[in-house]
């Protein structure tokens, strides 16, 4: 490991300005970890111990990668077809208001296009039971209405990767946890990565934080543990495992490594409308383009915890970063790895290639999405958009050809800001006879009403 780099002292400033208990770091390439440090303390409270890069933390929505790459090798290794519809492993499960999977495939459900709308992680009906995903995801996908047809938007769902992980189970014959620990954590010599809170709790355990009234950060006692969420969301690790994971992914962004469909899962398969240019894998975000290529990732969070597994083939380099805040300290977080890359010669982020814009006639009216408030969008000043639900009314300002942007009234679902972007985006795509098909309010799709 290397010494204390120029830019550890971001990092604390950071720390102390925003009331972080603790922070972890990983850089490496794509043979080994170069450097991997803690900051800070597991959590706000007495006795707690420090922060060390093999602090276990949950990692949240990265839990998708390595349910993905476990799919992938299973294709590779020709024992599951990403693009056969899922009911030819599970006949018994259908989509709302059909008799049949409605032609999603696991590529689709890989790739968050799918058209499931969005689901929420909650303590409602999540057994511990190593067999839950057998009991709980065929109620949810048959609940579930569709946004889209698959393969038309990008909708981010968590029932997705639930419903993928049910169906290699049925495939292999093993739990999902099983599965996963077979075919990436012990490959990738993760040996402290764990699908297991019972497991977790065994090693020092990094803790979420939200501020109480004066500011001072609390730990948040709500783990959230359903097995149903494994595959989604309910994943503990380290920063020096996220690095083996992630120089494993680097080598097969670089060709020494995995098979085709590990390769394919880092292309871009669905647009994300939003403020940078983004599109989705397959359990990865692709881009924005640094260094002439595009970036991959993904970042993990829930109230009072953030992650973020960050990708730059161009450069070879990686980079893993938790902290046991929220989101909304995003922006700030953003800063400092931006130095952390900077300090390893890591270009910053390219302007997406220039398109035709898109009329603003075209996008105004009101769009709905089940299980959300109706959004309407009207004309703003100087080619903005006024864009409204019951509650909440944003002036958003043209920052792309199909994309508008406003400061974040909110930092809550539909409201806080995507990933890799610091602004509301407001997007639109599918243009059709009578305007724009969809609305993508921070990739939250919403259908024109």
């Amino acid at each position: 490991m290397n010494a204390e780099p120029d830019w550890v002292e971001a990092v604390e400033e950071f720390r102390h300005r925003h009331a972080v208990p603790g922070v972890a770091i990983a850089v490496f390439d794509a043979n080994r970890i170069t450097y991997a440090g803690g900051f800070g303390t597991l959590h706000a409270g007495p006795g707690a111990g420090k922060v060390s890069p093999r602090s276990m933390f949950r990692t949240f929505s990265l839990a998708k990668c390595f349910t993905a790459t476990a799919v992938c090798r299973l294709a590779d290794d020709g024992r599951i077809d990403l693009d056969v519809p899922f009911d030819e492993y599970a006949p018994e499960l259908h989509v709302r208001g059909r008799r049949d999977a409605g032609g999603i495939t696991l590529r689709h459900l890989l790739g968050n296009s799918s058209g499931f709308v969005p689901d929420t992680i909650s303590h409602h009906c999540t057994g511990r039971d190593p067999r839950a995903l057998a009991t709980e995801v065929p109620v949810m996908v048959g609940r579930l209405p569709l946004v889209a047809p698959p393969g038309e938007v990008f909708a981010y769902s968590n029932l997705n990767f639930a419903l993928a992980g049910l169906l290699v189970e049925r495939v292999m014959g093993a739990t999902f946890a099983e599965l996963v620990a077979k075919t990436v954590f012990e490959p990738l010599e993760m040996a402290e990565t764990t699908h297991d809170p019972a497991v977790a709790m065994t090693y020092p355990l990094m803790q979420q934080h939200r501020p109480d009234d004066d500011g001072t950060p609390a730990v948040i006692h709500e783990a959230r543990a359903g097995v149903r969420h494994q595959p989604s969301g309910l994943c503990y690790s380290t920063v020096e495992d996220l690095a083996r994971y992630g120089a494993f992914q680097l080598r097969v962004a670089a060709g020494r490594d995995g098979g085709p469909e590990l390769a394919r899962a880092q292309r871009g398969h669905i647009e994300v409308p939003a403020v940078t240019e983004l599109h989705y894998g397959l359990g990865l975000f692709v881009g924005p383009r640094r260094g002439g290529a595009p970036c991959l990732g993904h970042e993990g969070f829930f109230d009072g915890s953030w992650t973020k597994l960050l990708l730059s083939p161009a450069h070879g380099i990686g980079l893993v970063w938790t902290d046991g805040r929220g989101v909304e300290l995003r922006p700030h977080r953003y800063a400092v790895i931006e130095r952390i890359l900077a300090a390893h010669g890591v270009n910053a982020p390219e302007a997406p290639e220039p398109r035709e814009p898109t009329p603003r006639a075209r996008v105004l009216g009101t769009y709905r999405r089940w299980g959300a408030t109706p959004l309407t969008v009207g004309e703003g000043p100087d080619d903005g958009l006024v864009v409204s639900d019951d509650e909440v009314t944003v002036l958003a300002r043209r920052a792309g050809p199909r994309v508008w942007a406003a400061e974040p009234p909110a930092q809550s679902p539909p409201w806080v800001p995507h990933a890799d972007t610091t602004a509301t985006s407001i997007g639109f795509s599918h243009d059709h006879r009578d305007g724009m098909e969809y609305l993508h309010l921070n990739g939250l799709p919403y259908r024109r009403a």
